[in-house]
């Protein structure tokens, strides 16, 4: 008798606590929110506007200012190409560097 009674006490607090980890608290909200279907022309979130037919204003305007950017872009790569190039020093070579690199780190670590 007294075993049954145990038994029953362990499988309603078993049932309590399965119950109380499903159903969120009165004060809270639940872990996972669900957004709620819209219909479908609604699911870009906005309007889809096409562009306005362009004027011959402005493709003229356009035209001009691609000119400008490729006139300047000639004009960097005349002078670049005008200044002279120095000549690299060969005292300041990767493997130089990397060498009294590695000779420094030797003597600056402790043995």
């Amino acid at each position: 008798m007294r075993r049954a009674i145990v038994g029953l006490l362990v499988l309603l607090a078993l049932l309590v606590v399965a119950d109380a980890q499903m159903a969120p608290a009165l004060g809270q909200m639940p872990l996972e929110i669900r957004k709620p279907e819209s219909p479908p022309e609604s699911k870009l979130g906005r309007p889809v506007v096409s562009p306005a037919p362009q004027s011959e204003d402005a493709v003229r305007e356009a035209e001009r200012g691609v000119a400008d950017l490729e006139r300047s872009a000639r004009d960097r790569r005349a002078l670049r190409e005008q200044t002279p190039q120095f000549p690299r020093r060969p005292d300041l070579g990767y493997d130089v560097q990397s060498s009294i690199q590695q000779r420094n780190l030797r003597r600056a670590l402790p043995r």
